[in-house]
């Protein structure tokens, strides 16, 4: 990523610009570290495109915590089992994507359990709600006949902590205290990252976002400055995609965006105050009259 920078017209409104990026109000409880394994062939062969990883990133950013890490392995046992073992020490939470369904490639429970040296045992709160889903589903006859093949998504690493999210009878199991095994269908990812919202946190990160069309070439080295001065506060700069590589970017687009967040108000203010001496035309709106 290349840094940069920018100022606003109006700085005196930029307090109100600012967005405080909070679900829960109170004092930080300290910055969480965060990785990510993606698991799936299909990821690695291109024949699925993930869409987890930013619902995960937004997540635990809106809290405050840190997504530090994020890999995509094959369903393969050791390769599953060694970065869980890894980053179960590295990371305070580790989430994983996939591998939990009824077929031979569901691999991730039987992985996790080889690599903390636990037995796999039948849930059955879970196996009675797969069966009751399985049921009510087959009122409609649209329903797979009952088998055992159903109960590998009810057959976890012992012992495991089991969270329960409203709406799905699938559950987060949490591995070795802080290993998070979540599905990889985007919908239930998504719905099922509720369940890690107490363990990640509740902190605050505040943001703001302004706009310039100079090139980041020619603002690099002030927004270098800044970020020294201000080494607390993240600065990033991206480029307007639909204009990239395109000579003439219309007058009044922005040619890049330039984002400023921290967990401390008065030092995001700060950081785009400092930049917004620098660069005359940058501005709080997308759009250049």
């Amino acid at each position: 990523m290349i840094f940069a920078f920018c100022r606003s017209r109006a700085f005196s409104r930029l307090q109100s610009h600012l967005r405080l990026c909070s679900t829960m109000a109170g004092a930080s409880t300290g910055e969480k570290r965060v990785a990510a394994l993606m698991i799936g062939n299909e990821l690695l062969n291109g024949e699925v495109q993930d869409v987890n990883v930013k619902e995960l990133a937004k997540f635990v950013t809106q809290r405050g915590a840190k997504l530090r890490a994020v890999e995509f392995i094959p369903d393969e046992y050791d390769v599953i089992a060694d970065r869980a073992k890894y980053w179960s020490e590295h990371a305070d939470l580790v989430v994983t994507s996939g591998g939990i369904g009824t077929t031979h490639d569901d691999i991730t429970y039987e992985a996790l359990a080889r690599a903390f040296g636990l037995p796999l045992q039948l849930h059955q709160p879970t196996s009675d709600k797969i069966r009751a889903a399985v049921a009510e589903r087959a009122k409609t006859g649209d329903a797979p006949a009952w088998n055992d093949a159903l109960d590998r998504m009810a057959t976890f690493p012992h012992p495991s902590r089991i969270l329960v999210t409203p709406d799905t009878w699938v559950p987060t199991v949490v591995v070795n205290k802080n290993i998070y095994v979540l599905p990889g269908v985007p919908r239930l990812y998504r719905l099922m990252l509720s369940s890690l919202a107490e363990d990640v946190g509740s902190g605050s990160v505040f943001t703001s976002s302004l706009y310039t069309r100079a090139f980041e070439s020619d603002i690099a080295d002030v927004l270098a400055s800044v970020q020294e001065r201000f080494p607390h506060v993240a600065i990033g700069s991206y480029p307007n995609v639909h204009y990239v590589g395109v000579r003439n970017t219309p007058e009044d687009v922005h040619r890049v965006r330039l984002s400023f967040s921290g967990d401390s108000e008065d030092a995001v203010q700060r950081a785009v105050s400092a930049a917004a001496q620098a660069i005359p035309d940058a501005q709080e709106t997308d759009v250049f009259v």
